[in-house]
């Protein structure tokens, strides 16, 4: 479960985007929220399976 503050600061971030029903799923993505250890494995099996992949990290570097 993601409490309740972080779900609102990513609801915040990303109210300005739309979404559209009926698109193909060469136009969607998968969105990982976190680039650590789960995130990047969770991205790397998504492109494995040809999905288009948007990996969200609030640090400016990943160590």
């Amino acid at each position: 479960m993601v409490p309740r503050n972080i779900v609102n600061k990513i609801y915040k971030k990303c109210k300005n985007i739309t979404i559209t029903k009926g698109r193909k799923d060469s136009e969607m993505y998968d969105i990982i929220i976190g680039a650590g250890p789960a995130g990047i494995s969770a991205a790397i099996y998504g492109k494995s399976r040809g999905k288009n992949v948007l990996v969200l990290e609030k640090n400016r570097w990943v160590d």
